[in-house]
């Protein structure tokens, strides 16, 4: 699933005074590094990343991040990106195949052998 930029979950503002503060710029935080650094009870550096495991950045449940690092972030970006080609793709080949199996039905007949069958024998053939 993809976000357009302005749809990006946004970031909330935190004081001086709140324990995570040197994670945020100019106060501001993202509710997903908040919540991590929550659960893990410490600051989350700057070389650490949150993951989001469903993909959804605006499901921000605990058990939907993930802390990692910006190799294992890259990997599992690429994984994610060849997923979602591979979904498209196996959903233009089933259109095509269910297009290709109408071209064949209705085509005009001709005079070969197989155009000669009776309609309920094509029918029965490509499983329409």
């Amino acid at each position: 699933m993809r976000y357009r930029k302005n749809q990006r979950p946004c970031h909330i503002k935190i004081g001086k005074d709140h324990p995570y503060y040197r994670m945020s710029y100019k106060g501001y935080i993202s509710r997903a590094r908040l919540n991590m650094a929550e659960h893990l009870g410490r600051c989350i550096g700057s070389d650490e990343y949150i993951y989001y495991k469903d993909g959804n950045p605006f499901n921000e449940d605990i058990s939907n991040l993930e802390l990692v690092h910006h190799k294992e972030l890259t990997k599992l970006n690429q994984i994610n990106r060849i997923d979602y080609r591979v979904q498209q793709l196996l959903a233009e080949k089933s259109i095509l195949e269910s297009q290709l199996k109408e071209i064949r039905f209705n085509h005009t007949p001709c005079n070969c052998s197989k155009c000669r069958r009776s309609m309920d024998v094509r029918q029965r053939e490509y499983n329409l």
